[in-house]
């Protein structure tokens, strides 16, 4: 709600910012209060407890399968990609340029790396629909 006191004000973060820099240091949990990791490491490593049970909803309740993707825009490590690699549509303000990459909260899915909660494969455009269920709600992760 516009103007709430209780709304934090909005970042925008500039293109060059660091991926792994805009979350913190940690400690990050879910909505039930489980560790999910403790440091930026072992967030972004194979061995993270980002899964199936532990992504789940502030209310708290399971991430459908059709709504498994989680807009991430970074590589496995947490790091933006390089250079010219458009895979946020355009720093998260465009629904016509690039591609955004995405991962999957249940770490089951497709593309180069199906196991990956952060990166597992690109968008296949910067729409408002890029995903692979045309009817699927879309979850953010931004809170720690």
């Amino acid at each position: 709600m516009r103007g709430s006191p209780r709304a934090p004000p909005r970042r925008h973060w500039p293109a060059s910012k660091r991926t792994r820099d805009r979350i913190g240091a940690g400690p990050w949990y879910n909505s039930s209060g489980d560790l999910i990791a403790p440091h930026l490491a072992a967030l972004h490593c194979a061995r993270s407890k980002l899964a199936k049970d532990t992504n789940i909803t502030e209310i708290p309740d399971e991430i459908a399968l059709e709504a498994h993707e989680i807009l991430t825009g970074s590589r496995p490590d947490g790091t933006a990609f390089p250079g010219n690699t458009q895979r946020t549509c355009n720093n998260w303000t465009s629904s016509d340029a690039g591609s955004a990459q995405v991962g999957y909260s249940d770490r089951s899915g497709q593309g180069d790396t199906p196991n990956s909660w952060n990166s597992a494969h690109p968008t296949r455009a910067a729409a408002k629909r890029p995903f692979a269920s045309p009817v699927a709600p879309a979850y953010f992760i931004a809170s720690r």
